[in-house]
């Protein structure tokens, strides 16, 4: 069985390839072209917001919110799915108490979503935890290529909650400054490739 996992340099929404130089990308996914991302007004109110359905949290996907593409891997025909996002989702939910792993500077709290699961990192702010940086995972049905994984980062609700002034007026830098202040994503991202292969295998 081949699986390509690949764990990309943080791109832009408009960008159809994360991949570095030199190196054909696996997949190519159409993103929103930037013309059409909301303005910094309306970030927040397109954000995906959950719903719940059946216990079970799933998002409204919405293809013009700025993120970062931070991973793709495309499944063999022969995975099970389900069997794989479930998979995925306890490998996450166990993140931080594995011995596998490094600590981390953050709480992260793991949401299981119908598409794949949410790892939101946590500050606190006025005595509540609140979000500074979103991974979403999500498994999606591609035309010709079949079932996909995307791992995308957003900026939190409280990403910028510590500052008053030097925000970036433009939402695509305000997602790539909110997760370059984040030391926790990349070491997540690292863990993660190995994480999407095992997840693939057991669910043959």
């Amino acid at each position: 069985m081949q699986l390509r996992a690949c764990v990309h340099r943080p791109c832009s929404a408009q960008e159809t390839s994360c991949q570095p130089k030199g190196r054909p990308a696996p997949l190519q996914p159409g993103f929103a072209p930037a013309s059409s991302r909301p303005a910094l007004s309306s970030l927040k109110a397109s954000r995906p917001t959950p719903q719940r359905r059946s216990g079970v949290v799933t998002w409204a996907k919405s293809g013009n919110d700025p993120h970062l593409q931070l991973a793709t891997a495309r499944l063999p025909s022969n995975v099970n799915v389900e069997e794989f996002k479930r998979g995925l989702y306890q490998w996450a939910s166990s993140l931080t108490s594995s011995g596998r792993n490094m600590p981390f500077s953050l709480p992260i709290k793991t949401t299981h979503t119908q598409e794949g699961f949410e790892m939101s990192l946590l500050r606190i702010f006025d005595g509540e935890a609140k979000s500074v940086g979103d991974i979403i995972v999500t498994v999606e049905d591609e035309p010709q290529k079949g079932s996909v994984l995307f791992a995308r980062f957003f900026e939190g609700d409280a990403s910028f909650a510590d500052r008053s002034r030097n925000i970036p007026s433009d939402p695509m830098k305000r997602v790539q400054e909110a997760s370059s202040g984040l030391v926790d994503v990349p070491i997540i991202m690292q863990t993660m490739r190995d994480a999407i292969k095992r997840s693939a295998i057991r669910a043959r």
